[in-house]
């Protein structure tokens, strides 16, 4: 079970700052194998940097972890147990696990620090592809929707719920492909208790949580729904559905307020009434309330007509071209 309600502390403290590394991290060699390149970025619970499998000759993406959390031996467990899970969930289903990016391997840096290391993938995230183009239309998200409800019926029939969807997991890759994050980090911290780790991720958490989550209910596919839907909200809009400065106010909004309907938050964006619907129910509080499956989820998209839609910036749904492209930045991933 990951929940939030009760954990998110209200404090005044000054966010955590990212962590950044030893400027001699640049070209090192970790675990006789990895050869570091650049760095990529740095985020609340360590840096990303760009590195080369010497033995395999690929680039991969190594991220390493702030001192607290690699002094933690409960983190390095929850890694390790995190790479056994996948490996043998790729045994009896690697198609669905594909598409997500994951922890694939992990070790210590020379000084100690904990590194995690996951495929590198060049792409566009859905919170970048917002700034960039806007709110897309309807007659180009249908597509991209339904490709997504169609990667997470996968996951959810292989035995794995995401519970941590956000926009700037999500990200687009060589045109239509897409690649969704999902290493596990969030999943330890929110059950690691109050900190500032906790704190520094808890608003991007808060934005995208399911009732249920905020509640301390058990995750199910209709927890993901529920979060993929809020995506779409956001997509479609450019406005979440609910906003805060506070993450356990958004967690309460979550709960019990009513969700502003999309054709009235952006009267001028052409969203067709029966994709309003679809995204309200997607979006009720009690997980039975919503699509039963995202493979019904993905149904009742394709059934809605594009025709009519605003069909304005047609390309706002593909990635952009290899040079330049946004890289993956795995450091605003928290988990």
């Amino acid at each position: 079970m990951v929940h939030f309600r009760g954990q998110f502390r209200e404090t005044t403290a000054e966010p955590l700052s990212p962590w950044v590394p030893p400027p001699e991290t640049v070209g090192r060699l970790f675990s006789s194998r990895y050869r570091i390149i650049h760095k990529i970025g740095d985020g609340a619970t360590g840096a990303v940097f760009r590195a080369e499998d010497i033995g395999a000759r690929e680039s991969v993406a190594l991220k390493i972890f702030r001192p607290e959390l690699s002094a933690e031996p409960a983190f390095v467990e929850a890694l390790q147990a995190r790479i056994r899970e996948s490996l043998e969930l790729s045994a009896r289903a690697a198609g669905a696990l594909a598409p997500f990016v994951d922890v694939i391997d992990i070790g210590k840096s020379p000084e100690g620090l904990v590194f995690a290391v996951m495929p590198y993938v060049s792409g566009e995230d859905f919170a970048t592809l917002l700034r960039r183009s806007g709110p897309v239309p309807w007659a180009q998200a249908r597509g991209l929707f339904v490709r997504m409800c169609e990667t997470l019926d996968a996951y959810h029939r292989a035995g794995r719920i995401h519970g941590f969807l956000q926009s700037r997991r999500c990200l687009l890759i060589d045109g239509p492909a897409i690649r969704i994050l999902d290493t596990g980090v969030d999943r330890y911290l929110t059950g690691a208790g109050q900190g500032p780790l906790l704190d520094a991720i808890a608003p991007a958490l808060a934005r995208y949580a399911a009732p249920e989550q905020a509640d301390g209910g058990a995750l199910t596919p209709a927890t993901d729904v529920y979060s993929l839907a809020v995506i779409f909200y956001e997509l479609l809009t450019a406005r979440l559905p609910f906003e805060d400065s506070s993450p356990n106010r958004m967690l309460a909004m979550h709960m019990l307020a009513e969700v502003p309907a999309p054709r009235a938050v952006a009267p001028t964006l052409g969203i067709p009434e029966a994709v309003e619907a679809l995204l309200l129910r997607a979006l009720a509080k009690r997980p039975e309330e919503r699509f039963a499956s995202m493979a019904a989820l993905a149904e009742a998209i394709s059934a809605i007509s594009t025709e009519g839609a605003t069909a304005a910036r047609v390309d706002a749904v593909q990635a952009r071209p290899a040079t330049p492209v946004r890289r993956v930045k795995v450091h605003e991933i928290e988990g």
